[in-house]
């Protein structure tokens, strides 16, 4: 069982005509209750056993964040920014107790012209993070893939995204085409 709670703050501002922003904060938090019992079909003994999870094992999310929107009469740029904190601690009685507390600042920029009201050429540069999850850290037993065992030695996976594109918008007819690279750091080995 996950009991999951949290809360999101947001704020939308309007500081022109050309300039807007949303601001906010974000909380969650998963606490995790598994465990599994065993049970003897012929004796009807059961035994309880570590679940798929060690029981009591936590995730906790923070992040503060801010996306402005500039719009100009054929420019529209966006500029964002993203920081959070997560704090996953997991005990369990064969592997030992695992604290990590992962931190990223992550960020996105794009740029928009549009020439005229059917055309629109895009150029974007996002940053991203992904940090280990319970599942990553505590994870252990016998899969369809194999064998899965805990790891303790795990930072946030990071990506770096470019983007270019094109979009055409007229009567009864839209197309767009674009292209993207994406820049994986940190994977798990």
């Amino acid at each position: 069982m996950v009991k999951n709670y949290g809360f999101v703050l947001d704020n939308f501002s309007e500081f022109s005509k050309k300039w807007s922003a949303v601001s906010g904060l974000e909380f969650y938090s998963d606490l995790i209750h598994s465990s599994k019992i065993e049970t003897n079909i012929e004796t009807g003994e059961q035994t309880e056993r570590r679940g798929l999870y060690p029981n009591n094992s936590k995730m906790k999310n923070f992040a503060i964040f801010s996306q402005h929107n500039l719009k100009f009469e054929k420019i529209h740029l966006q500029l964002g920014g993203r920081y959070n904190i997560n704090r996953l601690n997991s005990i369990d009685e064969d592997f030992g107790e695992v604290t990590l507390k992962p931190q990223s600042i992550v960020g996105n920029f794009s740029f928009q012209y549009l020439p005229n009201k059917s055309d629109n050429f895009i150029i974007s540069v996002n940053t991203a993070f992904r940090a280990p999850n319970i599942n990553d850290i505590s994870s252990f037993g016998l899969f369809d893939y194999g064998i899965e065992i805990p790891s303790e030695n795990l930072s946030p996976e990071k990506t770096l995204t470019f983007e270019g594109g094109y979009k055409k918008l007229a009567d009864g007819f839209s197309f767009s085409m674009f292209a993207f690279n994406t820049r994986l750091k940190a994977l798990p080995a």
